[in-house]
């Protein structure tokens, strides 16, 4: 379906939608017959128009073989669809519509600069690959590289049915690039913005992050915040994850 919009909107001339942008598609029709008249009526009336047309055709065709009369009918119905569109004044309108938001947090605490041993880990859903992909990088560079392989692949899905806003943390929540959106048909941009990132924060406070993307969106909330951290607050309970996992959730 989405490709036979694509084709009709290039046919039309019409603009390509940019990103986080949709379109909404609203058929309308104007009913040539009077308002008193009911609906099901006019079905009742078209179907045996249609039914007699069939019937008389058949009869004054009977000459034929079975394919040249399906054609010729086919034609005639046609026809008479295009009428029937030109009676009602039949429009397709076409409007933008902008996308739902997707926020992703990138904690940048320095504690985002450690490393993790995974070969040494007991925990059977690491898989070999990882852990030897793993070796030498820090838990940033990790991140990054999650949202960098196979040129943004995760990033460009979600940018798929969303926008996306791209949020820095750690004692403070920053937007990533202008505003925080970001367009990944520019990839070269968005690997220079992430590569910027270093894990250099004195404090990490996921809660304060989720409560300034949540306020940054009033009104309308995200779709979904994906946070990529530790987890781990470092200036106490008051800025756990959870804490900020419910806030979220009531806000959603």
């Amino acid at each position: 379906m989405d490709k036979l919009k694509q084709l009709l909107e290039s046919y039309f001339e019409i603009p390509a939608a940019g990103p986080g942008q949709g379109s909404a598609w609203n058929f309308q029709w104007n009913s040539p017959w009077p308002a008193w008249l009911p609906d099901w009526s006019v079905l009742l009336l078209g179907s045996g128009i249609v039914f007699l047309l069939i019937y008389a055709y058949l009869k004054d065709t009977a000459h034929l073989n079975l394919k040249k009369r399906l054609v010729l009918i086919g034609i005639r119905l046609t026809l008479f669809a295009i009428i029937l569109l030109f009676l009602t004044r039949f429009t397709l309108t076409i409007h933008r519509t902008g996308l739902p938001f997707v926020a992703v947090l990138i904690d940048d605490s320095a504690s985002m600069g450690l490393e993790d041993d995974y070969a040494a880990s007991a925990s059977t859903s690491i898989s070999k690959a990882f852990q030897q992909e793993s070796q030498g990088k820090n838990r940033l560079e990790l991140v990054k590289d999650l949202l960098l392989q196979n040129e943004s692949g995760f990033l460009l899905e979600l940018q798929e049915k969303h926008k996306l806003r791209l949020y820095h943390f750690s004692e403070e929540c920053l937007p990533l690039g202008e505003q925080g959106l970001i367009d990944l048909q520019d990839y070269q941009r968005t690997q220079e913005l992430l590569k910027q990132l270093e894990p250099t924060g004195k404090e990490t406070r996921p809660f304060h992050a989720v409560q300034k993307v949540l306020n940054d969106f009033r009104g309308t909330p995200p779709t979904a915040i994906i946070v990529l951290s530790d987890g781990i607050s470092s200036t106490g309970d008051l800025d756990l994850l959870s804490r900020a996992g419910a806030l979220a959730k009531s806000k959603l």
